[in-house]
């Protein structure tokens, strides 16, 4: 979405990762990175604005699951380290 015409209304996920439509007024550049702001004064980085509430669910998706491989990985290690616990009390 970054060729875009303002004002223009696209989609975003909140903190909560509920999509909300938001209007966007201008562009705006901080330190290399370009920027949405929105009707409400607040920025969104480019890749973070969606043009249907699909596709924002969809990458709303696939950060879940990177969360999910994250956490995954640090059970694996905390789990080994309980292990060596148990190893050094025994």
């Amino acid at each position: 979405m970054s060729d875009q015409t303002y004002p223009f209304v696209g989609w975003v996920l909140g903190g909560t990762f509920i999509p909300k439509q938001v209007e966007f007024i201008s562009r705006r550049c901080w330190y290399g990175q370009d920027w949405h702001e929105s009707k409400h004064g607040k920025d969104y980085r480019f890749e973070d604005v969606f043009s249907t509430k699909e596709q924002a669910i969809a990458h709303g998706n696939e950060k879940l699951k990177a969360m999910e491989l994250r956490l995954a990985k640090q059970q694996t290690s905390i789990a080994k380290k309980r292990k060596n616990l148990a190893k050094a009390t025994a």
